[in-house]
């Protein structure tokens, strides 16, 4: 079974807030799924995300 990560997880490996990570999420920048109340990001698009912020 695959790991996805919670935006509070997320937000600590990126060194940011949980609402910084929403905000990525709800722009489209972060891809997320949303399970019940919380979002969940898999390890792959975490690593995505990276790429092409640099």
């Amino acid at each position: 079974m695959e790991k996805w990560l919670t935006a509070e997880e997320v937000a600590n490996q990126c060194q940011v807030s949980t609402l910084t990570v929403r905000r990525w999420i709800n722009a489209g920048d972060l891809r997320a799924a949303k399970l019940g109340k919380s979002w969940r990001v898999k390890p792959e698009d975490l690593d995505a995300f990276y790429e092409n912020r640099v």
